[in-house]
């Protein structure tokens, strides 16, 4: 049997000018590998899907739900209602654990010095990871994760105190399910679209925050969305909320299938052949992190402009400028919740 390919690291670099207390340039570029999907080629479509929910850390469900419907698509195979119910519940147990693991790491829920607000959210988590990873027992996984979200106090919509305000401001442009036309068009004329993608003069936004009707850009949305989302994600769980946007699919022909996923970090995109025999012959992959983090993207064009010279103020800066400016910029950046790490240099003379 052959051993599964290890999954490759990767970040995205964020370089930055800053000068007056403002950023003046930002140059961003992404250093992570595109998915491993395509490694798999000659393999059986169908063998690979429970692979992906493992392979891929972040976002396991919705890569492997993208694969299966995208797969089934190519095949010319009907998939069930209460199939699709059953992978739409696992992606909305996915959205629940990653919006939670993110608000509890920005420490924005509320209670969390307190021990019993500490071991709701961990049932909660582990609940909803257990859901999320398709495994026996989902219904019992289901009730441990309504059980919990019943007692754990999410916070209501008032973020508190504000990141350095937005300027300047920028419209809204969110990545859409009528935006999939043009975007499988991208991935069938060009391999390297998934790396750079664009529509036309767009770079959209996608994420919960664009999801929502807003941008990660703007303080606190971000926050609020997620809080919102989770919310959502357990209403559906509990069945009293059926969303259809969750997951769109159909057939290219000549083999060939797609799938588009609204997993927690935005809209993923999948085009997939597949061989008579049931091999994957092609993949194709465009994930959130590629939109939101384009070099003419939501997040480069947050960051020019960018007022940090107030950052002095940030906890835990001791009145390190330098220090202080990171902090500020990290804390926007993490807004749009990248799928790998990122990192920041500065360049050039600093005057924060």
């Amino acid at each position: 049997m052959n051993a599964l390919p290890a999954p490759e690291a990767g970040r995205v670099e964020i370089r930055v000018e800053v000068a007056d207390g403002r950023v003046r340039t930002a140059d961003i570029r992404s250093l992570r590998p595109l998915s491993i999907v395509s490694r798999f080629a000659g393999r059986p479509v169908d063998d690979i899907v429970p692979m992906l929910a493992l392979l891929h850390g972040p976002c396991g469900a919705s890569h492997a739900a993208a694969l299966h419907f995208a797969g089934a698509a190519a095949r010319g195979r009907n998939i069930a209602a209460n199939e699709t119910a059953a992978w739409v519940r696992r992606l909305a147990a996915e959205r629940v654990a990653e919006h939670l693991g993110h608000l509890a790491a920005t420490e924005t829920l509320p209670g969390m010095a307190n021990d019993e607000t500490r071991r709701r959210l961990r049932d909660m988590l582990a609940a909803a990871r257990g859901l999320a990873h398709g495994g026996a027992g989902p219904d019992r996984f289901a009730a441990a994760l309504l059980g919990a979200a019943a007692t754990l106090e999410l916070g209501d919509t008032d973020v508190g105190a504000a990141a350095p305000p937005l300027e300047p401001p920028h419209p809204v442009d969110g990545l859409t399910a009528a935006d999939d036309p043009a975007v499988l068009a991208g991935l069938a004329a060009d391999p390297d679209f998934a790396a750079r993608p664009a529509l036309d003069a767009r770079c959209p936004e996608t994420g919960p925050a664009a999801r929502c009707g807003g941008t990660a850009a703007a303080p606190g949305t971000a926050i609020r969305a997620r809080r919102i989302e989770i919310r959502a994600a357990v209403s559906e769980i509990d069945g009293a909320a059926q969303d259809p946007g969750w997951i769109a699919h159909g057939s290219l022909g000549d083999g060939a299938g797609f799938a588009a996923v609204e997993s927690p970090r935005g809209r993923l995109h999948y085009r997939v052949a597949i061989a008579a025999d049931g091999r994957i012959r092609e993949a194709r992959v465009l994930a959130p992190t590629e939109w939101n983090f384009h070099p003419q993207g939501p997040v480069a064009r947050m960051l020019v402009g960018l007022a940090v010279g107030h950052g002095a103020t940030e906890r835990g800066a001791a009145g390190d400028p330098d220090r202080a400016v990171e902090r500020v910029l990290s804390r926007c950046i993490a807004a749009f919740d990248p799928c790998v790490p990122f990192r920041i240099v500065r360049e050039g003379a600093a005057d924060a």
